[in-house]
């Protein structure tokens, strides 16, 4: 998507700019789902043909080998920032064989209190530390598998924020940082509903529970574990709460999962499973070595996909 569009972060941005693209390529894709809920699936189609045809469009002109990612536009295809690649990996721009390149670039951008975005309007030097743009991040590290980098950039990023013991604590999120971990202008935010990305992420991508149709008349549970030992949280919906809690072993041999999911409703439930494990549901066994026999079970990067009817599960996990 060509631009010459002043930008909060990026100051002007010209030529084809890698995050205005894949902005209108999600648009497109929501658009495309909510015409197949209320309006004209041809159109739907229309719009989907379109987002993949600039998502071509990006990944040929906008992905720079050499820097290991994607530019920040076809001006400036050797600049590195932080929210057009997070965004790539979040929704499924970058292919496979571009994720790890993706994950091992914007690493380039962290510090010790979070990464920054890189150069632009409000900081020419590139130091300051945006919570938002780190939470594309952490969604993207968690799309692709990388619990591990996610929870290590939140650490840094919000770690600071919650430590009562911190002389700017103040109970909530903030809007900047800088790379020594202050902030660095008098008008920041200290108390930011844009730095509030972790509130949703620790729900729907480490407890696990996420709608996937309206009021969660079916709904997905998956948890991102990294290295934690457990989680625990209940999700309110229209029907009744979700409440989910796991637990994983120091040493990932076990892994433990209670689901309680409302009546009349279904969804999938997602395990990590690693190779060659055992899966029981409520005392029965439905996958191993690599197979599943019931819930239409398949095994697939990494999880064991379950599709049930609303209900109480017991799952566990043994590695062997």
């Amino acid at each position: 998507m060509a631009s010459n569009d002043r930008d909060y972060w990026q100051a002007t941005q010209t030529g084809e700019v890698t995050k205005y693209s894949i902005d209108y390529y999600i648009l497109l894709k929501e658009m495309a789902w909510l015409e197949r809920q209320v309006g004209s699936a041809a159109t739907a189609d229309s719009h989907d043909a379109k987002a993949e045809a600039i998502k071509l469009a990006v990944n040929a002109s906008l992905w720079n080998p050499q820097l290991g990612a994607y530019g920040q536009s076809s001006d400036h295809p050797d600049v590195l920032v932080e929210d057009a690649n997070a965004l790539a990996l979040q929704y499924g721009i970058a292919p496979a064989e571009h994720r790890d390149s993706v994950l091992t670039a914007l690493k380039k951008l962290w510090t010790p209190h979070g990464a920054i975005m890189g150069p632009g309007l409000l900081d020419p030097t590139g130091h300051t530390i945006e919570p938002f743009g780190n939470g594309m991040e952490t969604a993207g590290r968690f799309t692709v598998g990388d619990a591990a980098g996610a929870f290590d950039l939140m650490r840094r990023t919000w770690g600071q924020m919650v430590d009562k013991d911190d002389p700017l604590y103040t109970g909530a999120f903030w809007e900047f940082k800088n790379n020594d971990g202050g902030v660095n202008r008098a008008t920041a935010g200290l108390a930011h509903g844009w730095a509030a990305s972790p509130t949703v992420q620790l729900t729907e991508q480490v407890l696990g529970v996420t709608p996937v149709n309206p009021g969660y008349a079916t709904w997905s549970i998956k948890p991102h574990t990294g290295n934690l030992k457990w989680a625990e949280g209940t999700v309110p919906t229209n029907y009744v709460d979700i409440a989910v809690n796991w637990t994983s072993t120091a040493n990932a041999s076990k892994f433990t999962l209670h689901a309680e999911t409302p009546r009349n409703t279904n969804g999938t439930i997602a395990i990590p499973v690693g190779d060659n494990a055992k899966v029981t549901v409520n005392g029965r066994t439905v996958c191993d070595h690599g197979s599943c026999t019931a819930y239409q079970g398949i095994i697939k990067d990494g999880y064991a996909e379950l599709a049930v009817p609303g209900g109480s599960y017991d799952i566990t996990v043994s590695r062997r």
